[in-house]
C-alpha cells in the first residue's frame, strides 16, 4: 500500500485497521498529533487530524474520562 510506504519512508509509526467492510483505516502517530486516514472501496481518501492541547493528566483523570463517555457505568 503506497500510503504505508510513504509513512515508513519518513519513519511515522502507523497501523492499518479494517473498520468496516468498505473502509480501511490507517492510524498514524506523530508528536502531538494523531491522524486517521480512511480509504473506501472506491479509493477515496479522507484524512482526519487530531492535535493535542499539550495537557498531560495523571490517573486521577481516568475515571472522569470514563464517566464522561458512559455515565451509566458509574451509576
Amino acid at each position: 500500500m503506497w500510503l504505508c510506504e510513504r509513512l515508513d519512508a519518513v519513519r511515522i509509526l502507523h497501523e492499518v485497521k479494517k473498520v468496516r467492510d468498505d473502509v480501511i483505516s490507517i492510524h498514524a502517530a506523530v508528536p502531538g498529533e494523531r491522524w486517521e486516514i480512511d480509504i473506501d472501496c472506491d479509493g477515496k481518501i479522507s484524512i482526519e487530524r487530531f492535535k493535542t492541547t499539550g495537557e498531560v493528566s495523571g490517573i486521577d483523570k481516568f475515571d472522569a474520562l470514563l464517566k464522561a463517555q458512559n455515565a451509566d457505568a458509574f451509576q
